[in-house]
């Protein structure tokens, strides 16, 4: 036999048993019964990688981002679990395109924030002479960490003259108080020192600079201490002897003593009959302001006192007319600034 012969016969020996072996392991499909109304069952290939991807969006009110977005893969049909971000000084108020699972390719969560509110920003305008106040106090409010600037308002017949407290910042959660001091545009010069005034005759006072005239009568030949003096543009000058005690000053009338006169004072140092009391009150003079006490009716300025505050009035001293108290052995006020409880 030769050799071509020889491998022609094995190749066909294989084939043979090649087929033999497939018959043997086809399977007899002839005894299967089919039903109909069974539904075949599918087999859903698992997915390799994450087929959903959800953007968490954090925005404010005005849809200005807060922060970067988060971005969660997952498989659709998992749950989507997260944990929102808090955002400081915000509070979230709304939820748009929130899902518990993974439904969709792409999909997107957007939070919305609202600022909290900050202390509020309070404007005060005063006098900085009488400490009056020249406007009704009005609040500004804002959100914590906001920038603020602020400018003084222009108040007819005033010239600004100083601000105390924060006229640039940020709100924060405290409150905050600017106040803005204004002087009158006819007020040339203000001086706070120490003078002395005698008394010619009775003068009748005033209850401020232009203002009108008083009950309060000053006697004759009698010596008073000034505690403020006011210069307006047209050369006249006024001057305060205490509390709301005004008086123009008049050379026909007046004499004016830089330093304390070498008579005896009638009435400024003289050892004071003052009546003992015990009355409560409190301070009634401007909110949240600070009301001058003196050491002495007519005196030098002591110390200071809060609006508002409960006192106890200790003792009486009456002059001219004017009933001055002490409180709570602190200093000395005028009747006009107290409240009897």
């Amino acid at each position: 036999m030769s050799v071509r012969n020889y491998f022609r016969q094995i190749f066909t020996r294989r084939k043979k048993r090649s087929r033999y072996a497939k018959r043997q392991a086809a399977p007899d499909i002839s005894a299967i019964k089919y039903n109909p109304t069974e539904p075949r069952k599918k087999e859903t290939p698992k997915a390799s990688k994450p087929d959903s991807t959800i953007i968490i969006i954090y925005q404010d009110e005005q849809k200005k981002a807060l922060c970067t977005p988060d971005i969660v893969m997952g498989f659709r049909g998992q749950p989507l679990n997260v944990a929102f971000k808090e955002i400081k000084n915000y509070d979230l108020i709304k939820i748009t395109g929130f899902t518990s699972l993974f439904t969709m390719e792409y999909g997107a969560i957007t939070l919305t924030y609202r600022k909290k509110n900050a202390g509020l920003l309070w404007v005060f305008c005063q006098d900085i002479d009488d400490n009056r106040f020249l406007l009704k106090p009005r609040f500004i409010t804002g959100g914590i960490d906001d920038p603020f600037i602020l400018s003084p308002p222009n108040l007819k017949g005033y010239t600004i003259k100083k601000a105390s407290g924060p006229i640039k910042g940020r709100f924060t959660k405290d409150q905050q108080i600017i106040t803005y001091y204004y002087r009158k545009n006819n007020y040339a010069d203000v001086s706070y020192e120490i003078g002395f005034i005698f008394f010619k005759d009775f003068y009748t006072c005033f209850d401020q600079v232009l203002g009108h005239k008083t009950r309060v009568i000053i006697a004759k030949e009698t010596i008073w201490r000034i505690f403020e003096t006011i210069t307006l543009t047209d050369g006249s000058k006024w001057c305060c002897l205490g509390g709301n005690i005004w008086v123009k000053f008049d050379e026909q009338m007046m004499l004016y003593y830089r330093n304390r006169p070498q008579e005896t004072l009638q009435l400024a140092d003289q050892t004071l009959n003052a009546q003992k009391l015990t009355l409560p009150a409190y301070i009634d003079f401007i909110p949240h302001r600070q009301l001058i006490l003196y050491d002495q009716p007519f005196g030098l300025k002591k110390t200071s006192i809060l609006d508002g505050t409960k006192v106890n009035l200790t003792a009486k001293y009456v002059e001219q007319g004017i009933n001055w108290f002490k409180v709570d052995d602190l200093g000395w006020t005028i009747s006009e600034y107290l409240q009897l409880i």
